[in-house]
């Protein structure tokens, strides 16, 4: 880094130093030279002393920032960014360290308002500090939830910076994110005003500022066009995408329900909606509470010995090194609390039959400084009384049955009737499971949940509620939400048979040819005539759907890929394969895209690791011990030195349980062979889903599986 007088102050004023600080060059010559030395504490000393001869220059705050952070004296730094900003209130690289402070903070909101600022104050050259407080801010926002402002920010680094690595990797962790709705990773584009509109000239020029990233500007103009023009879907549509980026989720709330009510395509009107609910803490208006529960034992031993002795609860075996730490001892015992009896055997097993899991109880002796206890987890507020009730007829005296509550989440009860909360049996097969969980998805939508009260619609069910015209949008974004709740991979159900019990109408099919394939919202994907793609805009409708984790999508457009003759010899194919073994349900069908596979890239002279690997975890999942180990001697044999299959491999020994995490063995009686026969896996092990190392668990709980990538 060069600095003379013709170079743009470091300082954030916008100025060059000849009209900055003219008298100031080579005292900033010698700063640079004495970092680019990395003599860091000199350099910050002699800044010090610079600042102590004269008044505050914002160079010498900015350079003195810089070295706090280089020289790690964090809790320096923030005091120094606080009186950066008083002294330079306008200062974009001010704004930056001050918006860095907040966000370590967890201020989040305050970060993202400083942040923005210092956007707007950078102007057409954007100072490095501003951008990395971006990525700061963004990832900051994204832990609380905050998709829309932290990946406007991303996307705005990408166009900054097409080379940021680091922007991409949290961008594209974002769009396959499983836990993150499909509606909140899709970018709303602004729309422009339609031709000769009066308010046309407005709209632009609020589009205009959105553009170079006054994006507050560009809220107040559009909110003042709203109020005078209330009834024009290209200003609402554009101010909730606006809004969206500054964190305003109450305003982007309002924006897209104003946006829905209009006159506009149905599609459009309900995707909307739907996205208005996903943003709200109660979408359907029918929370419900999960709490964790802390009874105060009287006689540990007693406790424990009822516990283990009653047919309504399963021990979990653990490993207690790993429950421990220096301050706390491991729990006297881990188990499951049933509503019902452990089911020994599946033969003739019903849903109604189906132990179901009430709650998770740690058993905790008597420590130095706390009394003995139990703590029992995720209990549904429906089911707490149930707890006590087996409390005190396993043993009354050995535990006080008035239990300290502390909430633990808050969901909808809609989703709630979707989840399995299954104890299944061990002998039980995943196609039993997989009809059964069928059945279950079949009961609670098109039984129960048509005739659950919901608040949307004062208080009326949806079946109720279907009779009035006026309650269509609403509805049907109900329905779009319970549809997004339920892609968890094990059942699959056609939402048009809920659609059409409720009397509403059904999506339609959508030709490529008047929908360009490349811009449709991604929830719409699905609804693509496959027949009707090119194998272009077949690339491009699969390679979209992956990259943003449609799974419905992924799987059609890749059964299309790999039955066209046209796409044999496409790269395309290798990945279709590899899709199809992710999405597949049934474990037969798992296994035989997994060979498909292989045999293609055995073909094109490509290594089969990745195939084995899904294969081993596959066998994992289901409990297949003998084929596990049969894989895993393969492996070891043909793979183990290949770049990175090693350590994929330990890696997934640790997530079944056969490794620590410091890759020595677990010494737990029943644990590793637990693992590798599937058996005391948890409660929704049930639902042998794959497994990927960047995925989540989900909310119904299940069985992780390896797959590449």
């Amino acid at each position: 880094m060069s600095l003379d007088a013709y170079s743009v102050c470091p300082g954030g004023t916008g100025k060059k130093i000849k009209f900055c600080c003219p008298d100031f060059v080579g005292e900033l010559q010698k700063i640079v030279r004495l970092l680019e030395g990395e003599q860091h504490i000199a350099c910050l000393q002699h800044v010090d002393r610079l600042l102590e001869q004269g008044k505050p220059r914002a160079c010498l705050m900015a350079f003195k920032a810089t070295l706090l952070q280089d020289t790690q004296q964090f809790e320096a730094a923030k005091t120094h960014a606080q009186a950066f900003l008083q002294q330079f209130p306008e200062n974009p690289i001010a704004m930056a360290e001050a918006a860095i402070v907040a966000a370590e903070e967890n201020r989040s909101q305050e970060a993202l308002q400083l942040v923005h600022r210092a956007m707007e104050a950078s102007g057409q050259n954007m100072y490095e500090r501003v951008y990395e407080a971006m990525g700061v801010v963004a990832e900051c926002r994204m832990a609380e939830g905050d998709w829309f402002a932290g990946s406007a920010l991303l996307r705005t680094q990408m166009m900054v910076s097409e080379e940021d690595q680091q922007a991409i990797k949290t961008l594209v962790s974002f769009n396959r994110s499983p836990r993150i709705p499909l509606l909140m990773k899709y970018e709303r584009p602004l729309a422009a005003a339609p031709l000769g509109a009066p308010w046309a000239p407005r709209l632009q020029q609020a589009l205009e500022a959105a553009a170079q990233l006054h994006w507050q500007e560009a809220a107040d103009r559009l909110t003042a066009l709203s109020e005078e023009s209330p009834t024009e879907p290209a200003i609402w549509s554009s101010l909730a995408s606006v809004r969206g980026w500054l964190g305003d989720r109450a305003g982007m709330v309002e924006a897209l329900q104003r946006y829905a009510a209009l006159d506009i395509p149905l599609d459009d009107a309900v995707e909307a909606e739907t996205l208005a609910m996903l943003l709200l803490p109660d979408p359907l208006g029918d929370v419900v509470e999960t709490v964790k529960l802390t009874f105060a034992v009287r006689d540990a031993e007693l406790l424990k010995e009822s516990l283990l002795s009653e047919p309504r609860v399963v021990q979990i075996p653990f490993d207690p090194a790993a429950m421990s730490d220096e301050e706390t001892p491991p729990p006297r015992a881990i188990c499951f609390m049933l509503d019902r009896p452990a089911v020994q055997s599946s033969e003739g097993l019903t849903l109604e039959a189906m132990p179901k899991v009430i709650g998770q109880a740690m058993l905790f002796g008597r420590q130095t400084d706390r009394e003995a206890r139990l703590e029992v987890m995720d209990v549904a507020a429906n089911q707490v009384e149930a707890v006590g009730a087996m409390l005190a007829g396993l043993a009354g005296d050995a535990v006080d049955l008035q239990p300290q509550r502390e909430l633990m989440a808050k969901t909808s009860a809609s989703r709630e009737q979707l989840v399995r909360k299954w104890y299944p049996p061990r002998d039980g097969n995943q196609g039993q499971l997989a009809d059964l969980a069928q059945q279950h998805m079949r009961h609670a939508l098109l039984e129960q949940w048509p005739d659950h009260p919901l608040d949307i619609f004062g208080g009326k069910s949806p079946r109720e509620a279907a009779a009035e015209p006026a309650n269509r949008v609403k509805l049907l974004a109900a329905i779009m939400l319970l549809d997004m709740w339920c892609g968890d991979g094990l059942v699959t159900f056609d939402f048009d048979q809920l659609r059409g019990k409720l009397g509403l109408p059904t999506p339609a099919p959508i030709d490529p040819e008047q929908s360009p394939v490349a811009m449709l919202p991604l929830v719409r994907l699905w609804r693509l005539m496959v027949e009707k793609l090119s194998d272009k805009d077949l690339t491009t409708a699969f390679n979209r759907s992956q990259a943003y984790g449609v799974r419905k999508a992924t799987r059609k457009f890749a059964q299309a890929i790999v039955e066209r003759d046209s796409m044999k010899d496409r790269p395309e194919l290798l990945h279709a394969y590899q899709s199809l073994a992710e999405t597949a349900i049934d474990v037969k069908q798992s296994l035989e895209h997994i060979e498909q596979w292989r045999q293609a890239m055995q073909r094109a002279a490509k290594s089969c690791a990745m195939c084995d690997l899904m294969e081993l975890s596959l066998h994992f999942g289901h409990g297949n011990g003998v084929e596990a180990m049969r894989v895993m001697e393969h492996i070891h044999k043909s793979h183990i030195r290949e770049q990175g299959v090693a350590e994929t491999l330990t890696q997934m020994l640790i997530e079944v349980g056969i490794l620590r995490p410091d890759g020595t063995p677990r010494q737990v009686p029943g644990m590793q062979e637990a693992a590798i026969s599937g058996g005391e896996s948890a409660a929704a092990a049930e639902s042998g889903k794959l497994w990927t190392p960047d995925s989540e668990q989900s909310g119904s709980g299940g069985g992780k599986i390896w797959t590449p990538g």
